[in-house]
């Protein structure tokens, strides 16, 4: 498997809150920069499928890998027609921190036998669910939830200019 992004962030929002924001398909579009919407066929477990449609391409088949209710969790989604050449795996972790709140990390990563010429022409695009930008969205969805609007977010750094994922 081939690692394309991964970016983690600090917040002050509980590990329940960050796990509601990811298990609500409706908020995907809310975090994810380039994602239209997004759908699940049901409860969040493995097995269960979806579709995420991204800004100028057809809608993604995904579906969920694993589940640690709380904790991680691990969408595939399956890139291109035919045989699957190319799968993209989305994992996010949550921790709690030892201090209060926690740790979000998104991870973007490859399988299959064109996962490196993907990942290296597409790598950039693909990977903007793990961007700086994306696991920040997801901390101020879950402190909202908590606290209302202007929560504490606390980035190990702030993104740039190109990781912002809406150029």
């Amino acid at each position: 498997m081939r690692t394309v992004a991964e970016s983690s962030a600090d917040t002050t929002a509980s590990t329940g809150a960050v796990w509601a924001v990811w298990a609500d398909p409706a908020l995907r579009p809310e975090w994810h920069p380039r994602l239209e919407w997004a759908s699940q066929d049901g409860p969040l477990r493995p097995g269960t499928p979806g579709r995420w449609k991204p800004a100028g391409a057809r809608p993604v088949d995904v579906v969920v890998g694993e589940v640690d209710e709380g904790r991680r969790l691990v969408h595939t989604g399956t890139h291109g027609h035919g045989p699957r050449l190319a799968q993209g795996h989305y994992l996010y972790e949550v921790v709690e921190l030892p201090g209060g709140g926690a740790r979000i990390t998104h991870r973007v990563a490859l399988s299959g036998i064109l996962a490196r010429p993907l990942g290296a022409v597409l790598g950039r695009m693909l990977g903007r669910p793990a961007s700086p930008a994306a696991v920040l969205a997801v901390a101020r969805l879950a402190e909202a939830a908590e606290t209302g609007p202007g929560a504490g977010c606390r980035s190990e750094r702030p993104p740039t200019a190109g990781e912002t994922g809406r150029d």
